[in-house]
């Protein structure tokens, strides 16, 4: 049950270009990699990779990025029209976005930041890293899973208190969970989407939205899906009001109500880069394993927002 009433107000956007400039003094890394902040955008039912063109035949969604993310979105329109509630404004049009997250009560949560990685990744060599073409779109994890998926691909944890994942639900490493877990009050409940980084490097889409990207296998791209991108992450923080998440689910979660919310977790993701500035924080961060941080694309240009973000806007 999801009360639709309760959908919360997102922000705004910012509907032109900002960055700052900075001297280049960036941290070598494990790997290399930037951090883009985006805030909640807006709720719909609707999802242009799988159901384009056909509003509110989706599950709920919360989108991050382009304010105009709807069924009818293309590469095109996601390029050229639209403010962008991320870093750097419309320098950054892209859109993203996750099942919502539902309370016990069926009130949707508002997400308080939307943290979107692009990594050289834990698995390839930097330097093996490419840039990818604006338009580029895909799906990480499942809408129709019931049970615990993959290590990495869709799991959930805490910034602040202690995680405790629900009964029968073990963490699948020391800090990730298979299901929604309870954080403690006032703390974060993250939920977690990373992306396949292999790319067959001919189509931007495919029927599926997952088989023209695969996961690196043994330290290397298959050869079906031989160019290398940055591996993609979404960290979506939301605040847990009070002391359990007992009841929560997803949108998603088609399944017995009783069974542990969140195992349905996935994420979309849809390119709306100004082309210039993937290739430029790839190649000038990933590839030289350099940790270029919140906004920062690794030639002395750092994407900003200027304008003051109220993180719960009425």
């Amino acid at each position: 049950m999801i009360d639709y009433n309760a959908i919360p107000k997102g922000q705004i956007g910012v509907d032109d270009e900002e960055f700052d400039t900075e001297a280049p003094n960036y941290p070598h890394g494990d790997i290399g990699q930037v951090r883009m902040v985006c805030q909640y955008s807006h709720m719909t039912k609707d999802d242009p990779l799988v159901f384009p063109g056909q509003p509110g035949a989706a599950h709920l969604h919360a989108f991050f990025g382009n304010t105009l993310t709807d069924a009818f979105s293309t590469a095109d329109s996601l390029r050229n029209t639209g403010a962008s509630t991320c870093y750097g404004g419309t320098l950054n049009r892209s859109a993203y976005w996750v099942p919502a997250l539902i309370d016990a009560n069926g009130i949707p949560q508002r997400a308080v930041q939307g943290n979107f990685y692009y990594k050289a990744g834990y698995e390839l060599p930097s330097s093996s890293i490419q840039p990818f073409p604006t338009g580029l779109r895909m799906i990480a994890g499942s809408a129709a899973s019931s049970s615990p998926q993959p290590v990495g691909v869709a799991d959930f944890g805490c910034d602040g208190g202690t995680m405790r994942c629900p009964d029968g639900v073990g963490g699948k490493l020391p800090y990730w969970c298979s299901a929604i877990p309870s954080c403690g009050k006032g703390a974060r409940i993250v939920q977690h989407v990373g992306f396949p980084q292999c790319w067959d490097g001919k189509n931007l889409d495919s029927p599926d939205h997952k088989s023209h990207m695969a996961y690196p296998v043994d330290g290397a791209c298959p050869a079906d899906h031989p160019v290398a991108i940055p591996h993609i992450e979404f960290l979506i923080e939301y605040v847990q009001p009070g002391d359990s998440t007992a009841g929560w689910h997803l949108s998603s979660d088609m399944y017995d109500q009783s069974m542990p919310g969140g195992f349905s977790g996935h994420g979309d993701y849809f390119s709306g880069w100004k082309q210039e500035m993937i290739d430029t924080f790839v190649r000038r961060c990933d590839q030289l394993s350099l940790n270029c941080g919140d906004g920062p694309i690794g030639d002395g240009r750092v994407l900003t927002n200027k304008h003051t973000w109220d993180p719960f806007p009425n």
